[in-house]
């Protein structure tokens, strides 16, 4: 009797959830609460709703404990049929703890529409049977509008249409009353906003219902996800996002001339004040969107398309929160069961027609329109290929509208003269004679047209069943699913009716179809279930932990201890808090959190730390060009697995016409013309890394970069920093030169924070050096652009230049510090000059805080004599005696004659450090990126384009930003503003390398296992820089983000100051006073440090510059 009292007061209450009754008592509770405040309105309606719901919540447990007895007393446990049994369910992460699995809360799935039988009802079912099997005590409420299904009824078709079996007792349907809210057909007007508004009520329906322990919305109802955390704090939550409600291509749409303005059902409607008025409907909307998607506890999408969207729209305002940023989590597709009833084989081959299959509903978004003008042109070259081919068009009719369509659709058919080589197929079912699955046996080639599908389940479909793929260039088809497998390609892209015409034309006239099929078939597998299934229960897991520490203080208490115990107390923003025992697969640390988890993503994906280094080099090239990008240059150190050293010189240098006198009058010209550029190195030194030591093809590595710059990030606030710097003058060429304008002022404004910027340019230029490699940068159209612009700048590049262009792989330097081995880059790089200011201070006692403000003078003249010894450095390839010039600086006696020159009480005038008074030229921007695996292969490695924004000269056609390396050179006849020499080693030559100040150091222990790898941006602050931060660790026993936080002194003799960041004490500063330092105080901005410590346990440490805002240090 009690159970059925449950059954009955559960489903009254999911029938009349919102009546007028509690509509009115919503409405009442707000009208009197709305002066007291939004967190009070929460707090108080939070209380109102859990107070309500406490009986039917009791009543569901009880309800659901009955049944699984009963459930017991039948089945004895739950069988193999219904419940895979294993003690570490597919998918749990390695740091899960055991305790946890005995969760028994409620999780809420809201799913207004779950017997629909989509692909998104496939990813409800396959979270809620992982979640079941992670949990196996926790309760899956569903959130539905289905009433006229019972329970049992939705759980036979889950069973029947995806195979998902699912254990009955645990789960528990909550019907809601108001799901008419969200239908597109109640809000004919301002579609977007009333279908959120409408979400908002149909929440408030669930929540009246039951509130849950753990809301996760699998639908794309993010209003609904607001609600819960405006009402319920303690509740995390989480999100599956298949397809944001707005993006920036559907902004960009509207404008006619946007990249994007000639694509989707609202191209170039954003004329008239009409227009202008849908233009700000949608702004404002993306606003609202993007405060939603903040207060998102986890969020997972669907594809890469989806997750760039999501990371847009969403990403700046989690991130200052500081939320996870969004993950991709491929859904599962019917892969298995497609692979299991047909066959890729030299005999199936024989029943494949030359048919081209299209499934799709009947909208106007997929575009048939375009593949029937394809294929007509298509058929129109009358080659062998188009005999007897057939365009099949398989979909569902909806309504009316759709029925039109087909009409329309069947018209220009015969209007293009194909109608006998077109079968529509409308409403077919998927299997039975007739069906869906017949037709993937049997026809060769799968088309999809669709601009911008966040996804793509057909095409997946399409590759389970062996068909080579025709789809649209864009969205989830061409970034995530017709990729290449082992570099070779399993389908075709295309955008235009010709481009489509020629897919069709290729795939039907290769000569190994069998092969691509193979490839197609491959592929498909990345997205089952069980893949799926890894990727969704670390997710939860994060939720239950969510969950756990705000109701568990038990469980709190011992994870806490876990973490203590294991090292965690190295916590302090510089990485996410995963378990160590996780981190021990590899770390990477760059001026960019993005480009740093694009790194990682790497490492998960089976890449090692170079395939890291290229990845995450390229995108800091992206979002980082003031800095960085493929037109400069850079040094790398590289320990491999073998604890071998290789120091790779990709160091820009002198086209061959260069002359030591080319700037005579014309000094401005190493700045800003085309004579400033030297011959960039960043690819041909990033493809001699992967080449050496990397394990992924080399177009997955180089794709997130095309990624990032195609669809765009986020402008930071280091970004509007380093503009507002390099514009100080009153000039602004970012809005100023139509090609700078382009990218960072599209509306005729500069961007600022947040604001997305896109450089498709350079995406397609990146595109190319994915396909081509090195030779796609140095030789071809993209050489013939660059050079173009150069010289058209007045610059004396060529493409012999480009082509001839060649790294240098030298041998390093190295020095004992404390019992640790310490490696560098030698000249024309900076690693001596950083090595001896260590070895020179090695002979203090710096662990001694009493004597901090001597060791401090002490440190400031190591940095003094070493700085006068790089007067004398040079390209060793112009310079015979550089390695044992060198190899003398590094000597212990040097060191120690050094030390007794240095005197505690005083410093000197600059002749007793250089008695030559030669000067350098000042070095100014770059990028440091230090990536590490658990093989011990070590990388850190230093880019840069030279000053801000490099020449400032952007090529139009390629929107490479190119180097002015050709100012680090050393000019004849112009002194410095003190009136010192420049060195006569660094003057020009022609294929010279300028000298530079990167010091990337790898820090071995005694027994030859790596410890530190790190290294600095800059410019002649990195030497000090990274000095400093190596004395920290292993003087003062610091971790590594305490070390990048202490405050940095620099001196590099010329000119003679010494340099303080303000957050060194009064103390220390007026001690080096009193001792003749020409003193001068500095924001915290000398150089940016990054790292990675490997610890005794093996997990990874990675540090990020803090002095940076959107740095980032991560493990994995």
């Amino acid at each position: 009797m009690a159970e059925s009292c449950g059954l009955s007061d559960c489903h009254q209450h999911a029938t009349f959830g919102l009546n007028p009754k509690s509509m009115a008592t919503m409405l009442s509770v707000l009208g009197v609460l709305y002066f007291l405040g939004p967190a009070m309105v929460g707090r108080a309606l939070s209380y109102y709703l859990t107070q309500k719901t406490a009986g039917r919540r009791a009543q569901i447990l009880e309800l659901m404990a009955s049944e699984e007895k009963e459930y017991a007393s039948k089945n004895g446990r739950r069988d193999s049929d219904e419940w895979d049994h294993v003690e570490a369910p597919s998918g749990a992460s390695k740091g899960a703890s055991p305790a946890d699995r005995d969760w028994d809360g409620i999780v809420g799935f809201f799913h207004p529409f779950c017997n629909a039988g989509g692909g998104g009802e496939r990813v409800l079912w396959a979270a809620i049977r992982a979640t079941q099997q992670r949990w196996p005590k926790a309760k899956c409420i569903v959130y539905t509008g289905d009433h006229e299904v019972a329970k049992e009824e939705i759980l036979d078709r889950v069973k029947t249409s995806f195979d998902i079996q699912l254990h009955s007792p645990t789960i528990l349907f909550l019907y809601l009353t108001t799901r008419d809210w969200v239908l597109p057909s109640s809000w004919p007007v301002a579609t977007l906003a009333g279908q959120s508004l409408g979400s908002l009520v149909l929440a408030w329906d669930a929540f009246s219902l039951l509130p849950p322990d753990i809301f996760v919305d699998t639908m794309g109802y993010a209003f609904a996800l607001w609600l819960c955390k405006f009402l319920f704090k303690d509740v995390p939550t989480g999100a599956y996002v298949h397809y944001p409600i707005i993006s920036s291509d559907m902004l960009g749409s509207l404008d006619a001339d946007s990249p994007t303005g000639n694509f989707g059902v609202n191209a170039g409607k954003g004329a008239g004040w009409w227009g202008k008025g849908k233009k700000m409907y949608w702004r404002g909307f993306a606003w609202t969107y993007s405060l939603v998607g903040s207060s998102i506890d986890v969020v997972m999408t669907n594809s890469t398309w989806t997750q760039a969207h999501i990371t847009t729209l969403w990403g700046p305002r989690r991130n200052a929160l500081k939320k996870p940023a969004a993950v991709k989590l491929l859904p599962p597709v019917n892969v298995d069961s497609i692979e299991k009833n047909i066959h890729v084989t030299p005999e199936s081959e024989k029943e494949r027609q030359k048919a081209l299959l299209y499934v799709g509903q009947f909208r106007p978004e997929k575009n048939h329109k375009l593949i029937l003008s394809a294929f007509a042109e298509f058929m129109s070259t009358k080659t062998p290929a188009t005999k007897g081919a057939k365009l099949i068009l398989v979909g569902s009719v909806r309504d009316d509208a759709d029925s039109k369509r087909v009409y329309e659709l069947r018209l220009l058919a015969n209007e293009l003269q194909i109608k006998e080589s077109v079968e529509f197929h409308l409403d077919v079912p998927f299997k039975g004679p007739g069906g869906l699955e017949d037709w993937l046996r049997v026809s060769s080639i799968g088309v999809n047209g669709m601009w911008n599908e966040h996804f793509g389940i057909g095409v997946v479909e399409y590759q389970a069943a062996g068909l080579i793929c025709v789809v649209h260039n864009s969205g989830g088809p061409k970034l995530d699913i017709v990729t290449e497998i082992d570099g070779k390609p399993t389908g075709f892209h295309a955008t235009t009716s010709t481009e489509f015409a020629n897919g069709f034309e290729q795939a039907l006239a290769l000569p190994d179809k069998l092969a691509m099929r193979k490839r197609a078939r491959q592929s498909a597998k990345r997205f089952t279930e069980e893949e799926f299934v890894k990727g969704w229960i670390p997710n939860m897991e994060q939720l239950v932990a969510l969950r756990l520490e705000k109701h568990d203080p038990i469980w709190l208490s011992k994870r806490r201890t876990s973490l203590l115990t294991l090292g965690l107390a190295l916590i302090s923003g510089v990485r996410s808090a995963a378990a160590p025992e996780e981190d021990t697969h590899g770390a990477v640390a760059s001026e960019s959190h993005l480009c740093s988890e694009i790194g990682i993503d790497i490492l998960k994906r089976g890449g090692n730390a170079a395939d890291a280094m290229v990845a995450t080099t390229l995108c800091v090239g992206v979002v980082s060009p003031q800095h960085s990008g493929i037109g400069g240059g850079g040094f790398m150190l590289v320990r491999g697995p073998d604890g071998v050293y290789e120091s790779i010189d990709f160091r820009e240098t002198a086209p061959a016409a260069a002359w030591e006198g080319m700037y005579e009058g014309n000094v401005e010209g190493s700045v800003w013309s085309g004579l400033a550029s030297g011959v960039p190195g960043d690819v041909r030194g990033l493809e001699g890394l992967w080449g050496r030591y990397g394990k992924l093809p080399w177009r997955a590595i180089c794709n997130p970069a095309v990624h990032v710059a195609r669809y765009g990030f986020p402008v930071t606030e280091d970004l509007v920093r380093y503009m507002d710097a390099a514009t100080h003058d009153g000039i602004d060429f970012f809005t100023e030169d139509p090609q700078w304008a382009i990218d960072f002022a599209p509306n005729g404004t500069r961007l600022g924070v947040g604001d997305i910027l896109t450089r498709k340019r350079y995406a397609n230029t990146l595109e190319t050096i994915a396909k081509h490699g090195s030779k796609g940068f140095y030789e071809g159209d993209v050489a013939k652009y660059n050079v173009a612009a150069l010289q058209a700048a007045n610059g004396t590049m060529t493409l012999e230049d480009m082509k001839n262009y060649q790294i240098s792989i030298r041998d390093p330097i190295s020095i004992s510090y404390r019992g640790y081995k310490l490696t560098s880059c030698g000249a024309p790089s900076g690693g001596s000059v950083a090595l001896s200011i260590l070895k020179i201070i090695e002979g203090y006692n710096l662990s001694n805080s009493e004597d901090w403000y001597l060791n401090t003078h002490r440190l400031n003249e190591a940095m003094r004599f070493s700085y006068a010894a790089r007067a004398e450095l040079g390209d060793p390839a112009f310079f015979s005696y550089m390695d044992d010039f060198e190899a003398e600086m590094l000597q212990p006696k040097t060191a120690s004659d050094i030390r007794h020159r240095i005197s505690d009480s005083q410093t000197h005038n600059i002749s007793y450090y250089s008695p030559k008074h030669h000067f350098l030229p000042e070095n100014h921007g770059t990028s440091h990126v230090v990536t590490t695996d658990d093989t011990g292969l070590s990388i850190t490695l230093t880019s840069t384009v030279n000053l801000l924004f490099g020449s400032q000269l952007v090529v139009p056609e390629t929107g490479v930003v190119m180097n002015n390396e050709m100012n680090d050179f050393s000019i004849p006849g112009v002194p410095n503003a003190f009136g010192f020499v420049p060195s006569p080693i660094n003057y020009i030559r022609p294929h010279k390398r300028p000298l530079s100040s990167v010091s990337p150091i790898i820090v071995e222990h005694a027994d030859g296992t790596p410890y530190l790898t790190i290294g600095a941006a800059g410019g002649s602050r990195i030497i000090t820089a990274t000095a400093q931060s190596v004395m920290y660790v292993l003087d003062r026993a610091m971790t590594l983000p305490e070390a990048l936080k202490q405050p940095r002194i620099h001196d590099q003799l010329l000119p003679a100051v010494s340099v303080f960041e303000w957050a060194f004490d009064n103390r220390t500063v007026e001690e080096l006073r009193g001792r003749g330092h020409n003193v001068t105080w500095v924001g915290p901005y000398l150089a940016s440090v990054q790292g990675v410590r490997r610890l005794a346990n093996g997990t990874f440490e990675a540090g990020s510059e803090p002095r940076q805002m959107n740095s980032g240090g991560l493990a994995c």
